[in-house]
């Protein structure tokens, strides 16, 4: 056997492009085909770009290449990416394609009008049907239990017709809804102020129930009737103590020195004195005029 069949049978043998900075040859081989599969020919319709999402057809829509009609409410498997921004809110760009040709439809968000649009593959079915103009089938099971048992039938009467009259006062709210809601601002600043009136509120009142208190039950506040009893009560002062009040305002009123005539000098004494006594603290006149008063004219306190 020659060298090179020899290599060859071993498997040890290595081409002239071999590079031994690669590694070995099975590791290159395996490098080699990694992430290659082979090609279907279904790789054409599918989307590549953003991650997959299911998407609900948000009204009716005909696609432009084969006239399909796609009813409302018909969900997708749809490839999501970002295209631009209004204002902070992201604009979102969705891509599927269409059930009966594999047509590519592109569906953009409209944050400006609360809407979607669409900019390629299809275009929004014009409809004049409305929510109120349906009417649900009825179901024929209900429609004979209806026919035997008049009970039945009366309670449904009965239903038909609170429906009926409760239909101008949802009319009513929307219309109210409509008008006092036109700006949006103004009533989102109404509501946020009115919530944190609310908040303060709260946590003052749960301070006030943390707070330390001298019983160990926690007591309910005072109602309005309570609050008017209290005020309404009068302590009313025995005659003991009022006559000893105003006797005791009597002896502070009288002078410290004796009565009876005195000269010039004697009086302008007495002013002086009583100046100074005028600028003394309540409390060390009431000591001096104790001290200096007779004995006869002092009672207890």
């Amino acid at each position: 056997m020659s060298t090179l069949a020899a290599a060859r049978a071993d498997n040890f043998y290595f081409g002239p492009n071999y590079d031994p900075n690669g590694g070995s040859l099975k590791y290159q081989r395996r490098m080699k085909l990694k992430g290659k599969r082979k090609p279907s020919r279904l790789d054409q319709y599918k989307i590549k770009s953003g991650p997959k999402i299911r998407f609900e057809t948000p009204f009716h829509v005909k696609c432009l290449k084969c006239g399909h009609m796609i009813a409302k409410g018909v969900r997708f498997n749809a490839a999501k990416r970002e295209v631009g921004k209004f204002h902070s809110t992201t604009i979102l760009q969705f891509s599927m394609l269409c059930p009966s040709c594999k047509n590519t439809i592109v569906c953009k968000t409209d944050p400006e009008n609360c809407d979607y649009n669409y900019i390629e593959g299809a275009v929004k079915w014009l409809s004049t049907e409305k929510a109120t103009d349906m009417e649900f089938i009825p179901d024929p099971e209900q429609k004979i239990k209806e026919q035997s048992n008049a009970m039945f039938k009366l309670e449904v009467e009965v239903e038909k017709v609170k429906k009926n009259n409760l239909a101008p006062v949802l009319e009513d709210l929307q219309k109210y809804r409509l008008e006092n809601w036109k700006d949006d601002f103004e009533k989102n600043l109404m509501l946020r102020k009115k919530f944190r009136e609310e908040k303060q509120k709260y946590a003052q009142i749960e301070e006030e129930k943390n707070r330390v208190k001298n019983f160990g039950l926690p007591l309910e506040d005072l109602t309005k009737s309570e609050i008017r009893d209290i005020k309404d009560v009068k302590f009313h002062e025995s005659n003991s103590r009022k006559q000893q009040r105003e006797k005791r305002q009597e002896i502070m009123n009288q002078s410290i020195l004796p009565s009876g005539r005195m000269n010039s000098q004697q009086q302008k004494q007495l002013e002086e004195l009583n100046k100074k006594l005028s600028q003394m603290p309540a409390a060390t006149r009431k000591i001096i005029k104790q001290q200096l008063m007779p004995k006869r004219n002092t009672i207890k306190f």
